[in-house]
């Protein structure tokens, strides 16, 4: 679970989680060495962190450079998955955390 201590970056008045892409993630150490994600482009989307909204999702900003920087400390190293909607915000083994913002 993202706790709520991940490192951030402040834009347009707004905290944005920081992300790392993992590469090559291994299923069996999702949730422990890296984050499951989905991005969510819902119209709105960006405005409804915190509630129990389907729609929202933690907003993000994926760091281009992970060169000299440490996982956990300067950014949450995440891959993106295509799990159903119903796992939302679930730490189970097909959850995932929503997100909203660019993730390439």
């Amino acid at each position: 679970m993202i706790p709520a201590t991940y490192p951030t970056r402040l834009n347009s008045g707004h905290r944005e989680m920081i992300v790392g892409k993992v590469t090559g993630p291994v299923a069996a150490e999702r949730w422990s060495t890296w984050i499951p994600i989905k991005v969510n482009a819902a119209a709105g989307a960006e405005n409804t962190y915190g509630t129990t909204s389907n729609i929202g999702g933690v907003r993000i900003y994926q760091e281009p450079s992970l060169t000299g920087l440490q996982a956990w400390v300067d950014y949450v190293p995440v891959s993106a998955v295509v799990d159903a909607d119903a796992n939302a915000w679930n730490t189970s083994a097909a959850g995932f955390i929503p997100v909203y913002g660019t993730y390439a």
